[in-house]
């Protein structure tokens, strides 16, 4: 009802109902074992989630998170089940402005996001973890949290190396998130020797003047801090840099 209701007539905004559903799912009905409950149950949380209210709503159900993140982990989650669970993650993420370090002190959170961002093949699922990283990464303390943490970094590097544009861009917004931090630039880079460097290459060859842009953003961050000794260390990096300063099309991407 609430998913087909037209948001101008939705209740205000649901927290009654939300407050229903959250007691019923807070009980042992949203457990890992009774499957047929997984997909209605985390359609729920997906459409509560999807206002500030409702947001506010959902984080004050600590069980319903930890049930949620564990759905994430588990091999016979479907991938509709997997699609609405990260799809309130990613609205979590989005409205809970002020509590997004919430996220990384939930049991295995970080572990199961890079479980299902290594192994989905998913083109929904993929672009909805790139959304969530991003949003997290919005945040200068989630930031230390995910550049501090291999399985995230290692996630992104996976993300940023597919071919959907909406991950791609999700990816290297992070980036450029991340590389604010002067302090966590030489981390980023460090992360399978210099992987990152790599992804720009390919990133910098592409057609698209929406990826070159970020990539070159990414580039600039990195050399402003002592990262850049390791930037510079990577002669064909250098000179890709130099090629794009001189010769490309676009002059904001040149400026960068």
């Amino acid at each position: 009802i609430l998913r087909y209701i037209p948001p101008q007539h939705q209740p205000k905004p649901t927290v009654s109902i939300c407050d229903a559903a959250l007691s019923f799912i807070s009980t042992d009905h949203f457990d890992v074992k009774k499957r047929k409950l997984h997909l209605p149950i985390a359609s729920l949380l997906h459409t509560v989630s999807g206002s500030l209210e409702g947001t506010v709503e959902v984080t004050k159900s600590r069980p319903s998170l930890i049930q949620s993140v564990k759905l994430l982990g588990s091999i016979s989650t479907t991938e509709d089940v997997l699609r609405e669970t990260l799809g309130m993650f990613k609205n979590l993420t989005f409205y809970a402005e002020t509590e997004r370090t919430f996220f990384f002190h939930l049991p295995s959170f970080i572990d199961n996001m890079y479980f299902v961002a290594t192994r989905s093949f998913d083109e929904k699922i993929l672009e909805l973890i790139s959304a969530i990283i991003r949003n997290l990464s919005v945040c200068a303390e989630c930031r230390r949290f995910v550049v501090k943490s291999t399985p995230m970094l290692a996630a992104l590097t996976r993300l940023s190396g597919l071919q959907n544009s909406t991950v791609l861009k999700n990816a290297l917004n992070t980036f450029i998130s991340l590389s604010l931090d002067g302090s966590a630039c030489s981390d980023i880079l460090r992360h399978h020797d210099c992987e990152l460097l790599e992804i720009l290459k390919k990133v910098l060859r592409a057609v698209g003047d929406v990826f070159r842009k970020r990539a070159t953003r990414i580039a600039r961050q990195l050399t402003q801090h002592s990262s850049v000794r390791l930037v510079i260390k990577d002669t064909e990096f250098l000179l890709q840099l130099s090629k794009v300063a001189l010769s490309d099309s676009n002059g904001e991407i040149q400026v960068e």
